[in-house]
């Protein structure tokens, strides 16, 4: 059977129990995540994606919309919560096994985990302006507290920012004391070992939820 596509799959996962909402969508988001290359383009759009599935979804209730439409929201949260473990999974590998990457990669890392910071309350503000009636109210509302306070995975990947400029500060210190000025790890080795460390967790996720079912 051809697989629908992410907007569908998130829309119908809507459909569920409320507390069965959140881990569904969580997992839809990583696998599709899993499956493209990790960058911040590709990830905002895979996030908007889901935010019109969830509004579709939310259309299409008839009870508990707000209940789902917020459960949803934790579960994409739950998602970049596992891209924040995946990198910080793939920074620790990449110095553990003593892997020569460039300034230049840990800086162009750090530039992505800044931007994600926002991406919850940028998704859920754009999402807002595309609804209507309850769901843009409670996509509004969502989006604001997300802004003002913050979210689990922000709260992570500003830790992740931190730890990635003390790395940084490590390897620029280390290239100078071998008196060279470009490591050899390429540009793309670090996005790489994440992606692999994401697709674990997907796996993962996948295993779970099989057994939930009984397969």
């Amino acid at each position: 059977m051809e697989q629908k596509p992410l907007e569908q799959q998130v829309s119908d996962a809507l459909q569920e129990d409320p507390k069965e909402i959140a881990e569904r969508v969580r997992q839809l988001t990583v696998d599709a995540l899993s499956g493209r290359p990790l960058d911040t383009t590709g990830m905002r759009e895979t996030f908007a994606t889901v935010t019109d599935g969830i509004r579709e979804g939310a259309s299409r209730r008839s009870a508990r919309m707000e209940e789902a439409i917020k459960e949803a929201m934790h579960g994409m949260d739950g998602a970049l919560r596992n891209f924040a473990e995946a990198t910080s999974l793939a920074i620790q590998e990449a110095r553990s096994e003593g892997k020569a990457y460039s300034s230049e990669e840990f800086s162009s890392l750090l530039d992505d985990v800044k931007s994600l910071q926002t991406l919850m309350a940028d998704t859920l503000t754009k999402g807002a302006k595309q609804a209507t009636g309850a769901a843009q109210s409670t996509l509004s509302q969502l989006a604001e507290h997300a802004r003002i306070h913050g979210t689990a995975a922000g709260k992570e990947l500003f830790a992740i920012q931190t730890r990635l400029t003390q790395t940084m500060a490590e390897v620029t210190k280390e290239a100078v004391s071998d008196g060279t000025k470009t490591l050899q790890a390429g540009g793309k080795l670090m996005a790489g070992l994440t992606a692999g460390f994401l697709r674990g967790i997907a796996d993962r996720l996948q295993n779970a939820a099989d057994r939930g079912k009984g397969r």
